[in-house]
């Protein structure tokens, strides 16, 4: 049927006839664009569904068709500009600040409506989302600054503090990030968490290096023994660095000396080192 011209022109005028919406007129210019190549009746249709157009939505439908059909960049944006006010999404409004970014090449007009994004967001989390996507595809670093300095008076607990760190790394802040890292370390409360941070470091490139400086300026958050002993297994276990776990072991051992304490302790070292290696010895009885 769609190899007939006339009839599939037929077709698509009639659906015109009852055309009402901005949004139907955009995707009958689709039709006639796709199927007829004709352009001067997308122009056509596209005035039409401006005379139509009574709201926010519609003039964001608008600017989608002027852009996807003709690449118009200066219609587009003036229609985008025009239906902003009416878009409340987070979510649209973010998918509206790439289109006007990276296709129409608009940095003015994707600041503002990233600007109203910002006034979207709630919480340390999704400021940090909003950061990282103005970042990918933008260079308004006086927007990503702000947002990431906002979060960072939100961010607590070393998920927000990691993803925080990860943000200012990406945008070219290495201090901020390598100090928002040690306060992520700082905030973990088991050893656990701490260990789950390395990982996550890891997985953000950070430098190994870099990685182990952080853990161990951590030690000082555990006062726990058996705190202590899993942060020193850490030390084997993520860095294979097993001679700074013997110095730990040889430390803490004094604080195993009862009975139910001393088999656990001698197990898991024994798990990590020779058979040799006892550093219960000195506190036996």
């Amino acid at each position: 049927m769609f190899n007939d011209r006339d009839q599939v022109r037929s077709i698509l005028e009639e659906v015109e006839s009852d055309a009402q919406f901005a949004k139907q007129y955009v995707d009958l210019a689709r039709g006639f664009k796709e199927l007829l190549d004709d352009d001067q009746k997308v122009d056509e249709l596209l005035e039409s569904g401006a005379e139509f157009a009574m709201g926010g939505e519609e003039f964001i439908d608008l600017a989608n068709g002027y852009w996807n059909l003709k690449q118009d960049k200066q219609t587009a944006s003036g229609l985008y500009e025009k239906g902003l006010s009416d878009v409340n999404d987070r979510d649209t409004l973010l998918a509206l600040a790439k289109t006007v970014a990276k296709d129409l090449e608009n940095p003015n007009l994707a600041k503002t409506i990233y600007s109203k994004a910002e006034s979207r967001v709630t919480g340390p989390g999704e400021l940090i989302k909003l950061a990282d996507s103005i970042n990918r595809i933008s260079s308004h670093n006086d927007l990503t600054g702000r947002l990431l300095d906002g979060a960072a008076e939100m961010a607590s607990g070393y998920l927000d503090l990691s993803s925080l760190a990860k943000a200012n790394m990406d945008a070219g802040n290495p201090d901020a990030s390598a100090s928002l890292f040690e306060q992520a370390a700082r905030s973990c409360t088991t050893p656990g968490d701490l260990q789950s941070l390395v990982m996550r470091m890891r997985r953000y490139g950070v430098d190994n290096e870099k990685v182990k400086s952080v853990y161990l300026a951590a030690e000082s958050s555990f006062t726990d023994k058996y705190d202590l002993l899993q942060w020193a297994e850490g030390l084997i276990d993520l860095f294979d660095d097993r001679e700074s776990a013997e110095e730990i072991f040889r430390k803490i051992a004094d604080n195993f000396s009862q009975p139910e304490d001393r088999s656990v302790f001698q197990n898991r070292e024994m798990c990590r080192f020779e058979a040799g290696q006892d550093y219960l010895k000195p506190i036996r009885r």
